[in-house]
């Protein structure tokens, strides 16, 4: 159980292109051989009934969190199997994008996962304040990146695509990120943080909870979540 051969589910058939790209990412990520499946979705759920998955791609931990209920038939059959602990789901939409920022949204995910087995704790951390930063006061711009996990996977993503796809291909991409205008301040504020400079995601995350602590407290209480509990641990890893 949770500890079978790490798979590969391809619902999204994959030009030669885009398949040489997949296999250097998965090269490069160097994923267990136990306990893992990424699926590439041939299907894009951006309307389905539960926000979850209405998002490009996911990384799940299926034996932590749990079976998801309410979640298309098929990802809930693998879910329900119990085979695999992890869980890295591509949607078709993300499978579709250009070559760069596929293996960018791929690259993100497995992210989270590294995060997931440095400190299981935050996931949790990610999901108080990705759904109650936006709900508070703070100091920061309400953006994916200020959120540490989220920084964090796009920085492991830049840093992987330029070594796939050189300098300047990886450049234009972030230029074009910035210059969108829906991407315009999360991209900003990657390129504000930099390649050169470590990024402690378990110091930057317990640092952000104790800033708006009292605020996040008060919204967590609501959840099953254990704020002191995850600020605790991360503050003793960081």
């Amino acid at each position: 159980m949770w500890n079978s051969k790490t798979d590969i589910i391809e619902y999204c058939s994959l030009t030669k292109e885009y398949k040489k790209v997949f296999n250097s990412v998965l090269s490069k990520a160097n994923l267990p051989d136990y306990g893992v499946v990424v699926m590439l979705d041939d299907n894009d759920y951006s309307k389905y009934k539960n926000p979850l998955w209405n998002d490009l791609a996911r990384y799940m931990n299926i034996k932590q969190g749990g079976v998801e209920i309410e979640s298309p038939q098929r990802l809930l059959k693998l879910m329900e199997s119990s085979k695999y602990e992890h869980l890295i789901w591509m949607s078709e939409k993300a499978c579709r994008k250009n070559c760069l920022e596929f293996a960018w949204v791929l690259f993100h995910e497995i992210q989270h996962f590294n995060q997931n087995l440095i400190a299981p704790e935050l996931s949790e951390a990610s999901f108080i304040l990705q759904k109650f930063l936006g709900k508070i006061d703070i100091e920061e711009p309400k953006i994916q990146n200020t959120v540490p996990t989220e920084m964090d996977a796009n920085l492991y993503a830049w840093r992987n695509t330029y070594n796939i796809f050189g300098p300047k291909k990886t450049d234009d991409f972030i230029k074009r990120k910035v210059a969108s205008g829906n991407y315009t301040r999360s991209f900003s504020l990657l390129l504000n943080q930099g390649l050169e400079e470590p990024y402690d995601v378990c110091c930057k995350t317990s640092m952000l909870i104790n800033k708006y602590y009292d605020k996040l407290k008060e919204h967590s209480d609501k959840t099953p979540i254990n704020l002191d509990k995850i600020y605790n641990s991360l503050n003793n890893k960081s």
